[in-house]
């Protein structure tokens, strides 16, 4: 049996009391059970704006408060707004990203930040999420050149020398692509001191989060 949570495969222990499925497979009528091939979770989604932001529970936690409004009644007059407080914890398998869809951190989502998340419901009013598109987030990626000074290969960061002389520490994360001169895809470990590169990524004070790193001295593979 394959789980899908939304278009990504996901796993059993995906699963929580009072999700909402969708079940393909084999019906047999005479036991009422199906053979699942496929499970469908189907995603939760809110819009709203940040409440508050946990960064000491674990997983840590933002509160997003969403408001609807209950519609016209036929008088004309607008009926009270239904306000929803929603408690979006975020996982290993969560992906933020910015309005332009440039991915960022959970240090870039401020209190007041309006954001859309999707995710899987996990009770009432608490969902594991999925991806949050943070609409308030200001981080406009950067393109550095340099070369590599040194590298920190246990925390997979390394220091950019940049050409005009300034140092800037570079950080990576699981979704950094790399790639040499071609396009072709290589690891971190193909880097070596002394290769010229180009980083894209957010630039905060002298570190950049590295989107896609460019080796420009890897030859073709």
């Amino acid at each position: 049996t394959k789980i899908f949570k939304g278009n990504r495969l996901g796993e059993f222990s995906d699963l929580a009391v009072g999700m909402r499925v969708k079940v393909i497979g084999l019906w047999r009528k005479s036991t009422n059970t199906v053979a699942a091939d496929r499970l469908l979770i189907q995603l939760t989604e809110v819009n709203g704006t940040v409440k508050s932001i946990n960064l000491t529970s674990t997983p840590n936690t933002i509160t997003v408060t969403s408001s609807k409004s209950a519609g016209a009644e036929s008088n004309g007059k607008v009926q009270a707004t239904s306000t929803k407080n929603y408690v979006v914890a975020i996982t290993s398998k969560t992906v933020i990203r910015d309005k332009n869809l440039v991915i960022i951190g959970l240090s870039d989502i401020k209190v007041g930040h309006k954001v859309h998340v999707r995710g899987l419901k996990t009770g009432t009013l608490t969902l594991n999420a999925l991806q949050i598109i943070d609409l308030g987030a200001k981080r406009t990626p950067k393109v550095l050149n340099g070369s590599i000074s040194s590298i920190d290969s246990v925390n997979l960061t390394f220091v950019l020398h940049q050409k005009k002389g300034t140092d800037v520490n570079v950080t990576t994360k699981a979704e950094t692509i790399y790639v040499n001169n071609d396009g072709t895809a290589i690891a971190f470990t193909d880097l070596v001191v002394g290769h010229d590169v180009q980083v894209r990524g957010p630039l905060t004070g002298t570190t950049v989060t590295a989107n896609l790193i460019l080796d420009k001295d890897l030859p073709p593979v």
